[in-house]
């Protein structure tokens, strides 16, 4: 999100967008109940908000381009006449973009859904906000088009919509990124395995549940209201899966209640069939952003123990970079010490202390610690690689790169050593003694990298007592 995407990135933006929404739109044809226009489930809107809510607004009409040529492939194959086709994809895409809009203005990370207020404001911006407001614009279209009950067609697209946006949306963000972090990693076999199990008896019980009367019935005790069997499995997905877990639970019950009930199979076998649908989904609405909270605060509790461990993490840290120097007789090896194990803190490839020469602003680095194959800033490098770097540095200013587009257009030099050293994260704190400039901690790796305000801080300590040592 918070990274320019490169060419490559760039390029895969619109050809995936449109295969999604062509996948989507199938299914959604494939869930619309004659003569009605309005689907019961309709995939598309929630896909281009998974869209606008991974890239910046500035690529968002990237977004809808690429829709709109499958959109108006599709629904013209299905006969539909092209003032309505035009028309729909307007209420198509402004459910999308109020949607992110809405999420981007509430949540400090719109495509993350590790908190309370980051679920919170996911399911109010894009779980009903959205759906609501664009239902009318897309009602009265149909109404005056097709000649459909307003509040029928309002009803039957509220419904649908907050289904697919709660369950297709983090289901497609959260599937993106997992897929992203697996590459190159081993997969753990257990997890794997838990992973298909939890799909397979949400589907096996979705099936009895909307579509296999005669297996209920056989079943001893099974409630008037079966639906109540998935209450289980969405606690399963909440817990250990997260709101990933749990969106994909609500889509697979979706799309299966959706399918049977067209299939004239339905839990609530008094009612029509529109309606009883209507009903399921509420249910499941209803069950799933609960779920999602509780999911929600799970990653607060997750991220506070998490935040603990590491404050113990690096109070052991500081204590034992303190001992070294206390210990150790010999003061490089105290220090050498010190930078590896900064370095295997922070996760680093390179690590160094920049200290102030006695020439007049002159800088260079005297002590480092490196992985294997990272090159080596010493001898007053630091400053012919990187003089931009080094020129804010000596004006008292924290640099911190977190990839090549972070660098400024005019520092050509650190541009191309920032690259030829194959970094994608750096960060150089300086450190002072009262008013004089001392020196500076760089930090560096090789791979992506986020910086926090509590990293600069931790830094700025570990600058200070190896300085002061």
């Amino acid at each position: 999100m918070s990274e320019r995407p490169g060419p490559f990135r760039l390029a895969l933006i619109a050809p995936v967008v449109a295969a999604f929404y062509y996948a989507g739109a199938l299914v959604g044809f494939g869930m619309t109940f004659p003569p009605a226009t309005t689907s019961v489930l309709w995939p598309p809107n929630a896909i281009l908000t998974a869209a606008l809510l991974m890239v910046r607004p500035r690529l968002w009409w990237i977004c809808l381009a690429a829709a709109l040529p499958v959109h108006i492939y599709l629904e013209i194959q299905a006969g539909f006449p092209a003032r309505l086709v035009a028309l729909l994809f307007v209420t198509n895409c402004s459910e999308a973009l109020l949607a992110a809009l809405a999420v981007r203005v509430l949540s400090d990370a719109p495509d993350k859904f590790d908190s309370f207020r980051r679920v919170a404001a996911f399911i109010a911006g894009a779980g009903l906000l959205a759906p609501i407001l664009s239902s009318f614009a897309d009602a009265a279209v149909v109404h005056q088009l097709r000649g459909e009950n307003y509040w029928d067609v309002w009803r039957v697209r509220v419904f649908a919509n907050v289904l697919t946006e709660l369950s297709v949306a983090p289901a497609l963000i959260l599937g993106w990124q997992a897929a992203q972090s697996l590459i190159g990693r081993r997969l753990r076999m257990r997890a794997v395995l838990e992973s298909f199990a939890f799909v397979v008896v949400v589907f096996a019980f979705a099936v009895v549940v909307f579509g296999r009367p005669g297996v209920r019935d056989a079943m001893p005790g099974t409630p008037p209201t079966p639906i109540v069997l998935l209450l289980p499995l969405f606690g399963w997905a909440a817990m250990r899966f997260g709101v990933g877990g749990v969106s994909v639970a609500l889509l697979a019950a979706s799309v299966v209640a959706s399918y049977e009930t067209a299939s004239g199979l339905r839990p609530f076998a008094t009612l029509p069939p529109i309606v009883s649908l209507i009903a399921v989904q509420m249910i499941l609405a209803v069950v799933a952003m609960p779920m999602m909270l509780l999911a929600g605060l799970l990653g607060d509790r997750r991220q506070a123990a998490a935040n603990l461990a590491d404050r113990l993490r690096f109070e052991e840290l500081l204590s034992s970079i303190a001992g070294s120097f206390l210990r150790l007789t010999d003061h490089a090896v105290a220090l050498r010490t010190s930078l590896m194990r900064v370095s295997e803190f922070f996760d680093a490839d390179y690590v160094a202390l920049i200290q102030l020469g006695d020439g007049a602003g002159e800088i260079e680095s005297e002590n480092e610690w490196s992985g294997p194959g990272v090159m080596s800033l010493k001898g007053g490098a630091a400053w012919r690689r990187f003089p931009a770097a080094m020129a804010q540095v000596l004006n008292g200013e924290t640099v911190v790169w977190t990839s090549a587009d972070a660098i400024p257009n005019a520092a050509t030099q650190d541009f191309l050593s920032y690259d030829e050293f194959g970094f994608r994260f750096l960060v150089i704190l300086p450190f002072a003694d009262g008013h004089t400039l001392r020196g500076a901690l760089l930090l560096a790796t090789t791979r992506d990298r986020v910086l926090s305000e509590s990293d600069v801080a931790q830094l700025r300590l570990i600058a200070d007592v190896i300085a002061t040592a």
